[in-house]
């Protein structure tokens, strides 16, 4: 791995199309893909801990904006929260450390980590449940396709789904 960009091989965190290795978390937007129950337990508060194979690292997104879209057969955004924090370790480390917030059986875990020895566990806070979930179509009609993982989200799309926030009633 390269010190330097926290990427494997050197690779460099691509945000708008620019190579960016200073990037700050400040404004930063990102759609993460999460199942159904997944992403209702998220907004619920039950899940407060989210797991991934592969997520950029701690100090390029801690702070950052988390878009939750709920994928098929919802295929909605339906919430929003604030990265916390990040951590990369070993995948028996991270169910010891993290497993209870997860909400996810052991067994889900394994086998969503079958065949990698390192994950990323993403401690959300902050988390907000839209009145009004934004449809896939509203984004595809901005030329924003959901990620099967996770995607930085441009500013013609936050700011529609920031109005989005903005239009639910106290």
């Amino acid at each position: 791995m390269d010190e330097a960009s926290g990427f494997e091989g050197g690779a460099q965190l691509m945000l708008n199309g620019y190579a960016d290795t200073d990037a700050e978390a400040d404004g930063l937007e990102l759609l993460i893909s999460i199942r159904p129950e997944h992403a209702d337990n998220i907004v619920e508060g039950v899940k407060t801990v989210e797991f991934r194979r592969r997520f950029p690292p701690e100090h390029r997104v801690r702070g950052a904006t988390v878009w939750i879209y709920s994928t098929s057969p919802v295929r909605e955004v339906i919430g929003t929260a604030i990265v916390m924090s990040v951590e990369r370790m070993r995948t028996a480390a991270l169910w010891r450390a993290y497993g209870d917030q997860g909400a996810v059986s052991r067994c889900v875990f394994e086998d969503y980590f079958s065949g990698v020895s390192e994950g990323h566990a993403i401690r959300l806070g902050g988390v907000r449940r839209l009145s009004m979930p934004v449809d896939a179509a509203r984004l595809e009609a901005l030329d924003f396709a959901t990620p099967q993982s996770y995607r930085f989200v441009p500013e013609d799309v936050s700011g529609m789904l920031r109005g989005c926030l903005d239009e639910a009633p106290a």
